[in-house]
């Protein structure tokens, strides 16, 4: 099956991707393999431009722009980071009504595997029609410092681990289960992506990950698959 069919993802979807670890790769398998639609790809944070997408980097270009067949990658150009920031929400909300499938960059991590959320993140619009949480199981065994996790207090607070703590299973099912976690403003279809699982004992992992989430969320997501973005083979779990 395809990615998107694991996911659940089809023509009229409106997917807001957040968490650490593999969202822009995911985003960006997502377009391709359905870009036969008109795709938008846009942040609601922060994101890299998209390689051979049709690129506006201002309100005005975006508000011009045609939608047709291919990836479209809208956002504001912030020239210091070289990074596309959010359109304004009326904006967006107006513009995504014209493409068959909208992938939002809903969350930032600064490239890190982990992450404590802030009262106002992730950044999820309320047209959307699916949360797509991605983590990585690379997080596993590595020590909860700065290096490693985006808003380490948080992280701590919401994990129960302290600082320099190997990050196990539990505390990334915390990450996402906890009341002030990254699911917490989930809305419409939930799924979950463990990324960066590329052998058996990775696989057994991400297995363990899900039984705790389930264990431990007070929902039980729609979908969940393991698998790697770089080498695009998935198992549904």
């Amino acid at each position: 099956m395809s990615l998107s069919g694991l996911l659940g993802l089809s023509s009229g979807g409106r997917a807001a991707v957040i968490g650490c670890g593999g969202k822009t790769s995911l985003i960006a398998l997502l377009a391709r393999e359905l870009d036969e639609q008109k795709v938008l790809v846009t942040p609601t944070a922060r994101i890299r431009p998209m390689q051979g997408a049709a690129l506006c980097i201002t309100p005005a270009q975006c508000l011009r722009h045609q939608p047709r067949a291919g990836i479209q990658c809208f956002g504001v150009l912030d020239e210091a980071t070289g990074k596309l920031t959010a359109l304004p929400l009326a904006l967006l909300s107006e513009l995504q009504q014209s493409y068959d499938l909208v992938l939002m960059e809903a969350d930032g991590s600064r490239g890190l595997l982990c992450k404590g959320y802030e009262p106002y993140e992730p950044v999820i619009p309320d047209f959307a029609t699916h949360t797509i949480g991605v983590v990585n199981i690379l997080a596993l065994n590595r020590p909860a410092t700065p290096e490693t996790v985006h808003h380490l207090p948080l992280f701590l607070t919401q994990t129960g681990l302290s600082e320099g703590d190997p990050i196990d299973i539990r505390a990334i099912a915390a990450m996402l289960c906890h009341p002030g976690g990254m699911l917490r403003r989930r809305i419409g279809k939930t799924a979950l992506v463990i990324n960066g699982v590329t052998d058996q004992a990775q696989l057994r992992a991400a297995r363990r990950l899900l039984e705790a989430v389930l264990a431990n969320c007070s929902f039980t997501p729609d979908a969940c698959i393991a698998g790697c973005t770089r080498n695009t083979i998935w198992h549904a779990l």
